[in-house]
Formats: C-alpha cells, sequence, structure tokens
C-alpha cells in the first residue's frame, strides 16, 4: 500500500492528538501503530517552521514510544554476556544504551530529504509481526523491515533490518568484540563514546 506523507503543521498535530491515542486501542494494527509515528515524524522533518534543535526533539518525542528499549538492549547484549551482567551493570547499561540508541535514530531522521515511505506488507503471528516498508527517493529505493512485538496491549520494535541487515544483530557482534576482550565497563565507556560523537 502506497502511502503519500502529509507536511502540514495541523495535519501531525491533529495525529499526535487522537491517532496517537488510538494506540491503546487493541484493533489497531503493528502496520498502523508504525504508519501514524513515522508519517508524523516526516511530517515534522516536512515543516520549515521549525528549527532544526525544535525538529529533533519533537521526532524524539514523536519516535521513541515505538521502541522496545528494554528487549532491545538485552538482545543487543546477547544471550552470552546478558547472564554475567549484574543487575546495576543492566541498569547502567539499559540507561546507556537506550541514549545512544535515541541519538543515532535522531541522526538517521535529521538525513530525510524527499523520500517517501512505502508500506507493502505485514505478517502478523500471534504477538509478533512483521512490517516490511521501502522508503523511496528519485535516486534509489531501500528496503527497511520492522519487526515488533505486542506487549502491554501496544505493539513495540525490537529489531529493524535494512536492506537485510539486522540493527540487533550489527549491535550483538561489536559488544560482543568489545566484551571478550574487555569487561562491561569497557563497554559503557563505548556507549558513552558513540554518544558523544553521535552529538
Amino acid at each position: 500500500m502506497k502511502h503519500v506523507v502529509f507536511c502540514a503543521l495541523l495535519g501531525y498535530i491533529t495525529m499526535q492528538g487522537v491517532l496517537f491515542g488510538a494506540e491503546n486501542q487493541a484493533s489497531l494494527s503493528p502496520e498502523k501503530t508504525l504508519q501514524l509515528r513515522l508519517d508524523a515524524a516526516v511530517a515534522v522533518l516536512r515543516d520549515d517552521r521549525l528549527d532544526l534543535e525544535a525538529k529533533g526533539d519533537r521526532i524524539t518525542e514523536i519516535v521513541s514510544p515505538l521502541f522496545d528499549f528494554p528487549l532491545m538492549g538485552k538482545l543487543a547484549l546477547g544471550p552470552k554476556h546478558w547472564p554475567q551482567f549484574s543487575k546495576q551493570q543492566r541498569a547502567e547499561y539499559h540507561e546507556l544504551f537506550t541514549a545512544h540508541l535515541k541519538k543515532a535514530y535522531r541522526k538517521k531522521l535529521m538525513l530525510y530529504t524527499d523520500e517517501e515511505i512505502v508500506y507493502k506488507s505485514a505478517v502478523t503471528k500471534a504477538a509478533k509481526a512483521e512490517v516490511l516498508t521501502e522508503l523511496v527517493s528519485k535516486e534509489n529505493q531501500i528496503e527497511v523491515l520492522y519487526k515488533l512485538r505486542r506487549i502491554e496491549g501496544k505493539w513495540k520494535i525490537y529489531d529493524v533490518k535494512v536492506q537485510g541487515v539486522s540493527l540487533r544483530k550489527s549491535y550483538e557482534a561489536q559488544f560482543h568484540d568489545i566484551l571478550s576482550r574487555g569487561t562491561p565497563a569497557d563497554l559503557f565507556a563505548a556507549l558513552r563514546d558513540q554518544k558523544e560523537e553521535i552529538e
């Protein structure tokens, strides 16, 4: 299904006030959950009345509720390293990982120019779903697959594949490399450094 994104300020204000509230409804599909948030984010990016800082802050508010940060962090750490972290280390890791992921996703979205999001297909099995999209511009088409799970009545992203490359697996490989040669403190330092580089 091809969906054209509207860029009027009134449009995304209406989405926030009315449609985002609909996410509490059990009938809302994973595709619709994703579409409402992403289209609203694109509307902000297309609004010339907002400066870059305001756009970034607004996008973070709109998109962050889509992500299951606790699960993404646990999966990125991997089954080998997660059990080895203490409760305190897990808490510090989640804080750093979530902050890093928010900054990274915000930076990627700020690179948006004239692309259109095309929603191609959605497959739902019990409490999990996959939504296939394409980011289409005049120059190319980029396939983005979102993996979601239903938690507390809401659909949330736990992995993203861009052109077949899994975000979770990419982080897992990076973190495994650091932890196999060092300690959790080394991973925390790396996450802090990456966050500063993104900023």
